[in-house]
């Protein structure tokens, strides 16, 4: 007899009553959430359990903050971006002012929340001293399947009685298997940030609507359509730019997607460097993981050649060359392949896995 076969849907079952505290919404949990707080849950993901069998892996991330405005403090974030709002128009200096404003809030610390996942409510654990809350909670195949809605397993953090704001997110859910995993850069990849002018990139970033790179959203969704293909989204961008880098996906129709981006904390001058520094261990230790979510997916890296990605991505490939099934690389400059930088960072990949491409239409409709 196979014993962990016939315990894991007990196994499962307990690990989901353990996680889920109750199926009532106005039971003894109560919101933390004052009037004055918010809440924004990042799109995260969900994986088939390696330890459970049946069971899903479910990540909740988000953040709890006070909006507040200072003034001061803003300011000084402006002149350390030297972005000279004199020189700005009247609609990039007001984007300016919304962006910067994501940068000002009051994160809250110590604040557990309770938040609904289909028909439970589990109790996070506290917040973190810059607001965050982050943990991985274990469900069963069948709480998975019922609450899961055209792939995304809706997620809600509950508020106090009488408090009827609603915070809301989203978590895509990917079994593993044979489809393709899309691991994607944003900068310059899937959205215009022009990184190699550091000015342009700061107007790009901080002064203007996101505008998509011509042919990716069309591209992305083919993938989806065509080859089942799940998103992960990487970025260096830091997460109090979530919220409008998700817009911008959502309205240029890019595939839903687990976003990873940066944790950081506006302190000085020093803060803003680390912005637009090159950010080759963050890619790193952020992909990593997701390989070891999906063993059996493959997975296609999409980047551009603005900075690291091609060394990254290389490295990556080197490290896990059965995970790593093709990599494609944006180039605006009509770089070729036999190109010094190319040839040092691909050597001893074999040159049917990776790509360089200026268009979109140059890429595979399926993978």
């Amino acid at each position: 007899m196979d014993s962990p076969r016939l315990f894991a849907p007990l196994l499962c079952c307990l690990a989901a009553v353990a996680s889920a505290h109750t199926d009532d919404k106005t039971d003894i949990m109560k919101s933390p959430i004052k009037p004055d707080e918010a809440v924004t849950l990042f799109t995260t993901a969900a994986w088939p359990s390696q330890k459970l069998a049946g069971a899903w892996e479910v990540e909740i991330h988000g953040v709890i903050y006070e909006e507040e405005r200072r003034r001061i403090l803003s300011a000084a974030l402006v002149k350390a971006l030297d972005l000279q709002p004199e020189n700005l128009t009247e609609m990039e200096r007001d984007t300016l002012k919304q962006r910067t404003a994501l940068f000002m809030v009051d994160n809250e610390r110590d604040k557990a929340l309770p938040v609904q996942v289909g028909t439970r409510v589990h109790l996070l654990a506290p917040s973190g001293p810059n607001g965050h809350f982050q943990e991985i909670i274990t469900l069963s195949g069948d709480a998975v399947t019922a609450a899961a809605k055209g792939g995304l397993l809706p997620l809600q953090v509950l508020t106090p009685p009488g408090d009827t704001r609603s915070f809301t997110g989203s978590v895509c859910v990917l079994p593993d298997g044979p489809a393709p995993l899309v691991i994607s850069d944003v900068d310059d990849t899937i959205k215009v940030s022009s990184v190699r002018d550091r000015q342009e990139l700061k107007r790009h970033t901080f002064c203007r609507p996101f505008q998509p790179v011509a042919g990716m959203a069309e591209l992305y969704q083919s993938w989806a359509r065509n080859s089942a293909a799940g998103f992960c989204y990487v970025t260096s961008s830091p997460y109090q730019l979530y919220r409008p880098l998700e817009e911008f996906r959502q309205a240029h129709l890019f595939p839903p997607g687990a976003w990873q981006m940066k944790h950081l904390r506006l302190m000085d001058t020093q803060t803003i460097r680390a912005l637009f520094a090159p950010q080759t261990e963050h890619k790193l230790e952020a992909i990593e993981p997701l390989l070891e979510r999906w063993p059996l997916r493959p997975v296609i890296l999409v980047g551009d050649s603005g900075e690291q990605d091609p060394e990254i991505f290389a490295a990556l490939a080197r490290r896990h060359p059965r995970r790593i099934a093709r990599i494609f690389i944006r180039t605006e400059s009509g770089e070729l392949r036999d190109a010094r930088r190319y040839r040092e960072a691909f050597e001893g990949i074999d040159p049917a896995k990776w790509q360089l491409f200026r268009d979109a239409a140059e890429l595979p409709q399926h993978l």
